[in-house]
């Protein structure tokens, strides 16, 4: 709990700043908090919350669904990827490049995800919280019945799981990894959604946001995939199937609030500075 919060506390006013600016986070809350107070808001909530509760299901009977299927899929991840992720791995890695690429995986990722939804406006926001359920919604069939083991557990890969780094021979964040494990089974691995959800929101950002949001936004999509290489949870394959996944997502939810096609932007969305 320490931990968390010397790690947490700093990386939540640090990516505020970057993505929204030295008031963002409390203009932002000051806004987000009056969205689940009419219609839309309260629906859009719920476009984000429940496919998450679904998803939190669905890892819980994943053993069960997974150990009734006739088919293995990993050793076709392994057989073609060869030994591209332990190199990937060996190349990324290696002191304080651990602990960063850690801190990009664990906090930065997620917490980012936050202080953009609370800096983006209010068509933005509404436009990224559906997007954003809806990536989690299209991913859960294939995590239930396309089962693949992360790299770090499969035997032979040469890679290993570095979620409890920056302390190897503990957590970092005591009960992290079990608590990841409630969200995301050891086979929910293809498509990743941090990939995905990282480029889905740069889309929302460069759409929706400011200069500032659409850079920093980019930024944090491109170190997700170096950082999952390195932290061993994902084949490069995931990777490559989360940018699919983040368009059609980006673009449905776009129709969803705007009833539009997403790459064509009325000047009154663009809120550039």
């Amino acid at each position: 709990g320490l931990f968390l919060f010397i790690a947490g506390a700093p990386s939540v006013f640090f990516l505020g700043w970057l993505f929204n600016g030295p008031r963002g986070i409390p203009d932002g809350l000051r806004t987000f908090f009056g969205a689940p107070f009419h219609h839309k808001g309260r629906l859009t909530l719920l476009a984000a919350a429940v496919p998450i509760a679904i998803g939190t299901l669905e890892t819980f009977w994943d053993p069960s669904i997974t150990g009734s299927l006739d088919y293995e899929i990993t050793s076709a991840f392994a057989a073609f990827e060869g030994d591209f992720p332990a190199r990937a791995q060996a190349l990324l890695t290696g002191g304080v490049l651990t602990a960063a690429w850690w801190w990009i995986y664990v906090l930065a990722y997620p917490l980012g995800i936050v202080v953009l939804i609370l800096g983006l406006n209010e068509n933005g926001r509404r436009t990224l919280l559906w997007a954003y359920g809806l990536n989690v919604l299209l991913a859960l069939p294939f995590y239930a019945f396309f089962p693949v083991i992360e790299p770090g557990a499969f035997p032979g890969s040469g890679v290993a799981t570095l979620l409890n780094l920056p302390f190897p021979d503990g957590e970092a964040l005591p009960g992290f990894v079990s608590l990841y494990r409630n969200v995301s089974g050891v086979d929910n691995c293809f498509p990743s959604l941090h990939a995905s959800i990282a480029v889905t929101a740069a889309l929302v950002a460069h759409r929706c946001g400011t200069r500032r949001q659409m850079i920093v936004g980019y930024t944090l999509a491109a170190l997700v995939f170096p950082s999952t290489l390195a932290m061993g949870v994902h084949w490069a394959v995931d990777l490559l199937a989360g940018i699919p996944f983040a368009l059609t997502c980006f673009i449905a939810g776009v129709w969803i609030t705007n009833g539009e096609f997403a790459f064509r932007v009325s000047p009154a969305l663009r809120t550039r500075t």
